[in-house]
């Protein structure tokens, strides 16, 4: 293969077309093709390498299936090749800024690419060589910052802000080689332009603050005051904005050894240290105010999946109660969450019957479902949650059982349901049919993560239910009319109607609740002192718990 000015675009539709083409019906062996495509731009001196690593990167861009192109470039070790082509081209910019744009659409998306260079040490190995770069574009440095969040685009108005409503801070390898680069920069303003990007993307959310902290932004940043004498305003301003963000957030040990032994040598900063120290000390940071431990949940399966509960422990023989409170602190950013799913806050479910309780929009969802029927209530108006801080949420199933007087005209008991926000009675409902004792065990539980459900359960048994034995037809029988809301197309069945009108409770067919509601998704937010009882509380008892706190 000779590679030259007018066959290298010959060498990248080859590159394509062998891709495309079934491996029996290949001319060449593709990987073999890339080994050798890549050893000769490594040994050709005359190859224009700027151009050559244009086109690849083009190749990246446009092409359907990239992400097994981007496998197949790994196999040929263009990783490798490309590091010992780096090591010859130091006095060569824009062959630098070339090959990191081709590594850039390598990594970009892909998770797995991104494991292979982490392994090979490339954030050291290749990224390095922005060290030799000191005249870079506004667009070379932007698509850098995309690395860092992943977006396909990241706006930046005149005043260099960000308008992204929420980034997700992702890469912190790439931020720390930003940070690193930012002295060899020859241009002031795309030094400002690097640096208060990094300060917006880091504070943006608590995600972002906790990706930093624990990833040494704190660290190279006072890495680059150790060794550069710093005079721009601007840049010193946006170092120390964030550094007391994060200080203000969580700071280990080795990071305040630093900024004392910093602040023990000669510099002119002693001042800000000492202020980003006092900060630290106070750790009044509002996203840390009351919590002190929690559970992240930021992917669509995230959540906690609890082991089989083997019996319901009950006071009654044949009834059930059951209280769930939580501390829980909702995404609310806009494009931190999908909107189209339920943000699932618990799920129990045994082989007949499952309870579950999801948000939707501003609104909490209570539902039972069972064999014969889905029964749900909507307590709308919750907006309160929506606010991006931490609130207390009680959950109470109350089952009643009727006098000697009553139950002899009514064999059906009733069960309370009240919902409580912040130690404040939100909802009550006092006629609902009570939840019988599960006989079985529950054997998908998961709080904050997708409900499952057990394959009896999800499978059309309506037409069996008439040939369910007496004894579990008395069982089943309770959860008509349990819970209540407005779902899209709700199919109410008539004998509830009644029932509908005073509660609002609706009754639908049985596992409906992905066609009405959409799938059932992580939470999307924070999660944290999570009580699961069976038993009720009063309202002095979620009062009590509320004021507990979580300091």
């Amino acid at each position: 293969m000779l590679i030259d000015e007018q066959n290298v675009d010959e060498i990248i539709t080859t590159i394509r077309t062998l891709h495309q083409t079934s491996i029996d019906q290949r001319r060449y062996d593709l990987t073999e093709y890339l080994i050798e495509f890549f050893q000769l731009i490594k040994q050709d001196q005359q190859i224009n390498l700027l151009n050559t690593f244009h086109l690849l990167t083009n190749l990246l861009r446009d092409y359907v299936d990239r992400a097994a192109l981007k496998i197949e470039f790994l196999k040929a070790k263009c990783l490798e090749i490309i590091y010992e082509i780096l090591i010859n081209e130091t006095n060569n910019e824009n062959n630098i800024i070339s090959i990191i744009q081709f590594i850039s659409e390598l990594l970009i998306n892909s998770e797995n690419v991104q494991e292979k260079f982490l392994d090979f040490n490339g954030y050291e190995k290749i990224f390095h060589f922005l060290d030799h770069v000191y005249s870079p574009t506004i667009d070379f440095i932007n698509q850098l910052l995309i690395l860092m969040t992943e977006k396909t685009s990241l706006q930046i108005d005149n005043s260099l802000t960000p308008v992204d409503i929420l980034v997700h801070f992702i890469n912190p390898h790439i931020a720390v080689i930003l940070i690193h680069w930012i002295p060899h920069i020859i241009d002031i303003s795309h030094q400002h332009h690097i640096i208060h990007s990094i300060n917006i993307i880091v504070s943006r959310s608590l995600q972002n603050k906790m990706m930093a902290c624990s990833n040494n932004i704190i660290y190279s940043l006072i890495n680059i005051l150790f060794f550069n004498k710093f005079n721009d305003k601007i840049l010193l301003d946006n170092i120390f904005s964030i550094l007391e963000k994060l200080a203000r957030f969580s700071i280990n040990t080795k990071e305040i050894r630093h900024i004392c032994q910093l602040f023990n040598e000669n510099t002119p900063f002693k001042k800000q240290l000492l202020r980003i120290l006092i900060t630290a000390a106070k750790h009044d940071d509002p996203d840390t105010q009351t919590i002190s431990s929690y559970f992240d949940l930021q992917r669509a399966n995230s959540g906690i999946i609890l082991p089989v509960i083997r019996r319901w422990p009950s006071i009654s023989s044949s009834s059930l109660h059951f209280s769930f409170h939580c501390w829980l602190r909702l995404n609310h950013e806009l494009e931190s969450y999908s909107y189209d799913v339920r943000r699932q806050i618990y799920s129990f479910y045994s082989d007949s019957i499952g309870l579950e309780s999801f948000i939707r929009n501003s609104s909490i969802y209570v539902l039972v479902n069972d064999r014969r029927e889905l029964a749900y209530i909507e307590i709308n108006d919750c907006d309160e949650l929506m606010d991006g801080c931490w609130h207390s949420l009680t959950i109470i199933h109350t089952a009643q059982r009727p006098s000697l007087f009553v139950a002899a005209f009514q064999a059906v008991s009733t069960c309370y349901l009240t919902v409580y926000i912040d130690g404040l009675l939100k909802k009550q409902i006092k006629d609902f049919k009570y939840i019988p004792l599960i006989q079985d065990p529950i054997s998908l539980a998961s709080i904050g993560a997708p409900s499952q459900r057990p394959r009896l359960l999800t499978m059309n048994a309506k037409n069996d239910s008439l040939h369910i034995s007496t004894t579990i037809a008395k069982t089943m029988q309770p959860f008509k009319g349990l819970f209540s809301s407005k779902p899209k197309t709700p199919n109410i069945r008539p004998e509830n109607q009644l029932l509908n009108g005073q509660n609002n409770v609706i009754i639908i067919e049985p596992n409906s609740q992905d066609a009405i509601f959409g799938e059932s998704s992580s939470l999307y937010g924070q999660l944290a002192s999570i009580w699961i009882l069976a038993e009720t509380l009063n309202e002095a008892q979620v009062k009590h718990l509320h004021s507990m706190e979580l300091f």
